[in-house]
């Protein structure tokens, strides 16, 4: 996390994200949703075990919350439990102008499987849109770890669109 303790004035960010690329691997960066959406998508590279991001505009953010969201992919081989340091560097604000105190965090792989896989069988099939469908429309439960496996589109629910 970047910690300000007040997020005012700031109308440039630049930084760089670190993690194991035998667990993650960085595939986009939005701000949508965030304080910063008014700068709009923000500049990103990704190379192995980083991602470099970047943004600025016009108005200067103010307030707190969420800066920027990074989506990862997870190894098809790490197992439940793995875990990756991320670690933020060069972390620039206003050019540097602005001080910041870095936490760094970590990830934890927490379910195995297949995105789509509802039925933990290994496949991705009719029965598992079947599935998704069922539990939509409340007729069955979904444990944790099936909502994260049924949501396939990455919208925060498994649905029918998750099911086409």
């Amino acid at each position: 996390m970047i910690w300000h303790n007040s997020i005012k004035g700031i109308i440039g960010v630049g930084f760089k994200l670190n993690y194991d690329p035998t667990i993650l691997t960085a595939t986009s960066a939005t701000t949508t949703g965030t304080i910063a959406s008014g700068f709009g998508a923000p500049t990103y590279n990704v190379t192995s075990g980083q991602i470099a991001i970047s943004m600025s505009g016009a108005t200067a953010l103010s307030g707190s919350g969420v800066l920027v969201k990074i989506s990862f992919n997870v190894a098809a081989n790490a197992t439940v439990g793995a875990t990756s340091a991320l670690t933020l560097n060069n972390v620039k604000l206003n050019g540097g102008a602005v001080p910041v105190s870095i936490v760094n965090g970590v990830f934890t792989v927490e379910y195995g499987g297949v995105s789509g896989d509802v039925s933990g069988d290994g496949e991705v099939d009719p029965y598992d849109a079947g599935l998704v469908l069922k539990y939509f429309v409340g007729s069955i439960p979904f444990t944790p770890k099936q909502l994260f496996l049924g949501d396939v589109s990455d919208d925060g629910e498994a649905d029918p669109y998750d099911a086409g």
